[in-house]
């Protein structure tokens, strides 16, 4: 949106979350750090899943119990408001935006993007969002999203993907041409042309009319 502003130019009500997975996470941060390889990337998106489902509840006790309760009620129902001791308030309360991202995501407040490439790999994050009970909104890039339209379709998952950008790495080699118009054929089908670069956006309202 036109602003001179940063703040100016959010979509309103529309707050997201980017996640990755692929080759970009073990290359440029597994030279150094985990994770290494996809199944380390896996691991390591998974593992703020199993902790966030509590740090979720706990927020929706401590909003609860909250509204239920003043003050008195709460000290003597365990030490702290609605009985959650005052030390875990404080936690609660001035918690990194990455947890607080992570609950909001997990409630559907936040809607969540994915940079992802692979078709297997965009079927291991719709498992994983199923397992911890959030919703992808949007893969981006999506080089072999033609693979699993109709997984995509079911699950309302929108593709970003590239008019006719491929092969320029491994994870990107199996592109097609017809990749959006695939995505796009299924009943509740979506396809978005997107670009990440300067050059694909100045063209992007030229590439989609492009025969297949």
């Amino acid at each position: 949106m036109p602003s001179i502003s940063y703040q100016g130019m959010k979509f309103p009500d529309a707050p997201g979350l980017k996640m990755a997975c692929g080759e970009r996470q073990a290359r440029l941060r597994g030279r150094t750090q985990a994770p290494s390889a996809r199944m380390g990337n896996v691991a390591a998106t998974a593992a703020p899943g199993y902790a966030r489902n509590g740090y979720q509840a706990d927020w929706d006790r401590y909003n609860r119990r909250n509204r239920q309760k003043d003050a008195a009620e709460a000290v003597a129902d365990g030490g702290g408001v609605g009985g959650i001791s005052a030390a875990h308030q404080y936690t609660a309360a001035t918690s990194p935006r990455t947890r607080y991202a992570l609950a909001g995501a997990l409630r559907g407040d936040i809607l969540v993007h994915m940079h992802c490439y692979r078709a297997d790999e965009m079927l291991t994050i719709l498992d994983m969002a199923k397992e911890f009970g959030y919703r992808v909104g949007t893969f981006h890039h999506g080089v072999e999203a033609y693979k699993i339209a109709d997984e995509l379709a079911e699950n309302g998952v929108c593709g970003a993907l590239w008019a006719d950008w491929w092969g320029f790495k491994i994870e990107a080699y199996d592109g097609i041409q017809e990749n959006i118009a695939l995505v796009d054929r299924p009943a509740g089908g979506c396809a978005i042309v997107h670009s990440d670069s300067d050059e694909g956006s100045n063209a992007s309202t030229r590439k989609p009319q492009r025969p297949c």
